[in-house]
């Protein structure tokens, strides 16, 4: 579609450079928020808004840069210029790349760039690509929208995730994942209207995680939705177990990811464990946990 270079052409670019003993600074580039437009327009319009970036960075390349995509909406940018102030201005200049909106049928798209750097004499392809997508991941986890060097501090935080990650999967197989039950009441009556379900870890080896930490890290290794999944079950379970106890409780409220409400499987997951545990529709209420800048908002279905 762009007709740029591939990862196998940037992997043989990359091996001659460091044979001749080349030095070059890989920026690792990524383009946020085109879930967005595939959301909102489709992926035939995703694929116009990539085009226009393409474009936008070939007005920009030098004759030493080397420009390729790697997969869907990331690219690498292979420069010679290895001055740290020259890297800094190219990363800037990468960035006001899309400072104007990408506009798409008639309308303004405001896409940003998350932009990894690695440079190290004498390193081989493998160390330049992985470092820069740390750094590039980074800057993501940050709120994207800027450009980051790579660091030794860096690698480790990304060794500590990789384990913590392999912890997470296994608590997820092992039902170790727990729900707690807090009271939501009205302020002016004292009145109970409902009790919302929260997820809570504890790991024997890095003892209790809390939320903030496991919940985005579930949705980057592929769990979420089987954490989401788990919760809605353990929670009609949890509402049939007081009704058979006769303790009344007006509506249970769940939090899910909005990676898991994306999921076509949703509606079933919820019918099904409601109906698995006999549960009316007015005692469970969804929450759809969205990320943003200033911290977490809610939607309820």
């Amino acid at each position: 579609m762009t007709g740029l270079p591939n990862r196998n052409n940037l992997h043989n670019y990359l091996d001659d450079l460091v044979d001749k003993a080349v030095s070059p600074v890989v920026y690792l580039i990524g383009v946020d928020h085109i879930q967005d437009v595939i959301d909102s327009l489709g992926y035939a319009w995703a694929d116009q808004a990539l085009l226009e970036v393409v474009n936008r960075f070939r007005e920009k390349l030098k004759p030493d840069q080397y420009l390729c995509r790697i997969e869907g909406a990331s690219f690498v940018l292979v420069s010679l210029e290895n001055d740290v102030s020259n890297i800094t201005q190219i990363a800037d200049e990468l960035r006001n790349v899309v400072s104007k909106p990408i506009m798409i049928d008639d309308k303004p798209f405001p896409l940003t760039l998350s932009i990894g750097i690695s440079y190290d004499e004498g390193k081989n392809r493998d160390y330049l690509l992985s470092t820069a997508h740390n750094a590039m991941d980074f800057i993501r986890k940050n709120g994207g929208n800027g450009w980051q060097f790579f660091s030794p501090a860096m690698n480790e935080m990304v060794k500590e995730r990789l384990v913590l990650g392999a912890a997470l999967k296994e608590a997820i197989s092992n039902n170790q994942l727990k729900l707690v039950y807090q009271p939501q009441i009205f302020a002016e009556t004292g009145e109970l209207y409902g009790i919302e379900a929260l997820a809570r870890w504890y790991d024997p080896l890095h003892g209790h995680v809390p939320p903030s930490r496991f919940i985005p890290l579930a949705e980057e290794i592929g769990e979420i939705e089987n954490i989401g999944r788990w919760v809605i079950a353990e929670a009609c379970r949890q509402l049939a177990e007081w009704r058979s106890q006769n303790i009344h409780i007006p509506a249970l409220s769940v939090n899910l990811s909005a990676l898991h409400f994306r999921s076509n499987q949703l509606p079933n997951q919820v019918s099904d464990a409601m109906h698995a545990w006999g549960i009316d529709g007015h005692q469970l209420t969804v929450e759809i946990t969205e990320s943003s800048d200033d911290g977490t908002r809610y939607r309820n279905l």
